[in-house]
């Protein structure tokens, strides 16, 4: 993961703990006793990396995007964080960071019209996308 990457990566980690603390009414950032962190679920997360095929496809991208978080926002109860991310430098770079409830939120969430349509649609805009899935290991939740 080149230092760009992982530098987004981690600032988005840090709003996905926010989040779970919230969730869990640890707004304090304490660490959970340990017979807690065993009910905190770790999640379903992945990263995916477009690289778009011009600013004009850059443009028409984050307006497919933004239409589609629409719909996100309304009906996915199940997926915790979905994020459109810039890379500095790279204007024709868009990074995405979706954490969800458990794998079978990531699947209703692929199954929903308005994510179906998406990934029609964003062809046009993409000349490459990268997808890396995450698997939770350890940290502050």
């Amino acid at each position: 993961m080149d230092a760009k990457l992982l530098a987004v990566f981690l600032r988005v980690k840090k709003i996905c703990d926010y989040l779970r603390h919230r969730a869990s009414g640890n707004l304090l950032g304490r660490p959970l006793p340990l017979e807690r962190r065993a009910n905190v679920p770790a999640g379903f997360g992945l990263v995916v990396r477009f690289t778009l095929r011009d600013a004009e496809a850059a443009e028409g991208f984050d307006e497919l995007v933004s239409r589609t978080l629409e719909g996100i926002r309304r009906q996915e109860h199940g997926t915790v964080v979905y994020v459109n991310h810039s890379v500095p430098g790279e204007p024709n770079v868009r990074l995405f960071y979706e954490l969800y409830e458990d794998r079978a939120a990531f699947d209703a969430h692929e199954q929903q019209p308005h994510v179906r349509r998406f990934l029609e649609e964003r062809e046009k805009f993409v000349s490459r996308t990268d997808v890396t899935f995450l698997e939770h290991i350890d940290g502050k939740v």
